[in-house]
């Protein structure tokens, strides 16, 4: 297992610490996986397995707004999430790049 914890690629701080190479947003972590290679070969041969995707909002701003507003607000704007957490198991022997392998992480909203 490897846990990632980003500040998320729309939000201020992502952008505000000079280390920060790139952003991560929720589809970002399909790319660790081989079944995301059937489009093209980027010449990446780990394969994980994104199982759980927890996107971290500021409680007070979100306090008893449904997940799916607060998904749609993020795609929208800027600093609706502040952090993303991802959990990601390896795969072995690694999958062939099929698209139909792809299976879609749990996203959970704290």
């Amino acid at each position: 297992m490897a846990v990632f914890v980003v500040p998320y690629g729309s939000s201020d701080s992502a952008w505000a610490d000079p280390t920060h190479v790139r952003p991560y947003f929720l589809e970002s972590w399909i790319y660790f996986g081989q079944p995301a290679y059937w489009r093209a070969d980027y010449h990446y041969r780990g394969d994980w397995q994104t199982e759980r995707i927890i996107l971290q909002v500021e409680r007070a701003q979100y306090e008893g707004v449904r997940a799916s507003d607060i998904l749609e607000a993020a795609r929208r704007g800027r600093n609706v999430i502040v952090e993303m957490i991802a959990e990601l198991r390896a795969i072995k022997p690694i999958r062939p790049p099929q698209r139909e392998l792809q299976r879609a992480p749990e996203i959970a909203i704290d």
